[in-house]
């Protein structure tokens, strides 16, 4: 521990709080961009030449550029919150644009003047302030999303409430802990026609199970690297959160008994 505090002290926190100087503090000299500036640069660019099946538009994803939302599977999964179906909807932009161009937390997402949307948009779809920050109270930015049946998005895509989730939560704990007692029932009578079927319809369950247990195991490890959290591996279970490694114990324990 007193290595490691004398390393966190000595030589990574001076190097963090040079770094932050640079950010915060204008000296006249030339100043690296933050690292997350390349990333957003490349993915932009890998969006911008990605081909889209329906050049018309796809009306069940129906992008937004002027809300800068699309309810297309991946702008949901995305670092940057872009997708090529609104990476395609603006205008090209300049290499200036990945310099200067900021992120909002309210109001559209990504914020430029050179950020123009190809078409004019319909009248359901404009904003006071196209492609600027909005600042406005909270409740006033989720009522109109929640009353408009045009803001783009699927009802998939909506977030459920805290009830019904405890609701699908617990349902799901039932059905598993079931069949986990089913199949323990099943398993001394060695009927082999049960396997195939098992294999069919819980091959994504295993899946999904295998995943998780990857992930826990790379996120507990002391040795190697934590997944990141926009991981292609873990990308659709990134919201599941890892169980520490006394409850895993604890787990084996007691499934062991």
């Amino acid at each position: 521990m007193d290595l490691l505090i004398w390393v966190l002290l000595d030589k990574v926190g001076p190097s963090f709080e040079r770094k932050l100087d640079e950010q915060l503090r204008y000296s006249g000299r030339h100043r690296n961009l933050p690292r997350w500036r390349k990333a957003f640069k490349a993915e932009w660019h890998r969006c911008e030449k990605s081909p889209i099946s329906d050049p018309n538009g796809n009306p069940k994803y129906n992008p937004l550029p002027y809300r800068w939302v699309c309810s297309c599977p991946y702008f949901s999964t995305s670092r940057f919150l872009i997708c090529k179906h609104l990476v395609q909807a603006v205008h090209p932009v300049s290499p200036k644009f990945f310099i200067e161009v900021t992120r909002n937390r309210t109001g559209a997402t990504w914020v430029h003047p050179l950020l123009q949307p190809l078409h004019s948009p319909y009248p359901g779809d404009a904003q006071p302030n196209p492609l600027t920050t909005v600042s406005c109270p909270i409740s006033s930015l989720i009522e109109p999303l929640e009353e408009s049946d045009d803001d783009g998005f699927d009802d998939s895509n909506r977030l459920v409430s805290i009830d019904l989730f405890e609701q699908e939560m617990h349902k799901f704990q039932r059905v598993l802990l079931e069949l986990s007692d089913i199949l323990e029932y099943n398993a001394p009578l060695t009927d082999l026609r049960t396997l195939p079927v098992l294999r069919r319809h819980l091959a994504a369950v295993s899946d999904l199970h295998t995943r998780l247990l990857e992930k826990e195991k790379n996120t507990n490890s002391v040795t190697g690297l934590p997944p990141r959290t926009w991981d292609t591996q873990f990308g659709d279970i990134m919201f599941f959160r890892t169980r520490p490694p006394k409850r895993i114990d604890e787990f084996s324990r007691k499934n062991a008994l």
